[in-house]
């Protein structure tokens, strides 16, 4: 059944026919592509595409594109405490051997500039 529409007339439900030409009538469909991380149990919509390619801009409101997800259990680390004690951070036996070396060789530097300082100085004095 065809029916009139502004200028031309409608040819069923997706074609439309005007001057001559008959036009595809494009209906966006919108997909979220691109979700942020979970956040209390919702992944944010940050971007959507049109899978029918029609060309529009998306004027619509990304928020209705949410999803919700589950949050991952925190891990990583031991509490003394009750859950949601915060995180302490730990510095495994490499972390702890290289931090030590670090110490020892500033220790070494702080000495030998000092033992040269005394040794200058004792040369000023000298002369």
């Amino acid at each position: 059944m065809n029916r009139q529409f502004g200028d031309g007339w409608a040819m069923g439900n997706d074609t439309f026919y005007e001057q001559g030409v008959f036009w595809d009538i494009c209906n966006p469909n919108w997909n979220c592509s691109l979700f942020d991380t979970c956040i209390a149990n919702v992944s944010e919509c940050l971007a959507v595409t049109d899978l029918n390619v029609c060309g529009e801009m998306f004027t619509g409101n990304l928020t209705d594109y949410n999803e919700n997800c589950t949050m991952p259990p925190v891990t990583g680390y031991n509490s003394t405490y009750d859950t949601g004690d915060i995180p302490v951070m730990t510095i495994d036996l490499f972390g702890q051997a290289l931090y030590e070396l670090i110490v020892l060789a500033g220790v070494v530097v702080l000495g030998v500039v000092t033992i040269y300082s005394f040794k200058q100085l004792k040369k000023i004095k000298m002369r």
